[in-house]
């Protein structure tokens, strides 16, 4: 789930009263892939849903969604690469994009 950051205690508690009962299987992901404009459904081997939010505030009110789905294994492999080198990469020197569970990022305050 998006997060600020690894400290980001507000989000990590919304997002554990969203998902009851799952909050230690659900990680926090920094916000910033693309902008902080996609989202990415990931099936490895399988299946690949890639949604881009394109916001123009002068012509759209809400941002429109663009994107595809793809069960080509080329295509497929590459996102899920892009997603996974984003996932394990960090944002600076010390802030990791994978910031753990969301459950231990709600209790750090």
């Amino acid at each position: 789930m998006p997060v600020i950051g690894c400290d980001d205690f507000r989000a990590a508690k919304k997002w554990c009263h969203e998902f009851r009962g799952f909050e230690n299987s659900i990680n926090g992901l920094a916000e910033g892939m693309l902008g902080g404009n996609v989202e990415i459904i990931h099936l490895d081997d399988e299946l690949v849903v890639v949604v881009y939010h394109f916001s123009k505030p002068e012509a759209l009110p809400v941002s429109m969604p663009v994107g595809f789905i793809s069960t080509n294994k080329f295509i497929v492999e590459r996102v899920g690469r892009i997603a996974r080198d984003y996932v394990d990469s960090c944002s600076s020197f010390d802030r990791p994009n994978d910031c753990g569970a969301i459950s231990a990022i709600a209790k750090l305050r």
